[in-house]
């Protein structure tokens, strides 16, 4: 699950990097995902420059969830 959180995270901040059709169906929907996967990180970092803004408050949501996602994942093969 985790990884598919880092993926969308992920596959976006390439959409925006690369200028990607925002009209495009998947480009839209996985925009969406990703604004409501990254809630509170959108706006911790407040750059000019719009790429580097996602790029980098995305890319922390998504290594935010991946470090959260191995904790979890290290809890339950104790527990076991």
């Amino acid at each position: 699950m985790t990884a598919v959180v880092v993926l969308i995270l992920v596959v976006y901040i390439v959409f925006v990097a690369f200028d990607a059709n925002t009209g495009n169906t998947l480009v839209h929907r996985i925009s969406g995902w990703a604004d409501d996967l990254a809630w509170q990180f959108k706006d911790v970092f407040q750059p000019r420059n719009h790429k580097i803004e996602v790029t980098v408050n995305y890319g922390l949501a998504a290594v935010v969830y991946l470090v959260i996602g191995r904790i979890l994942v290290a809890l339950v093969r104790r527990i076991r």
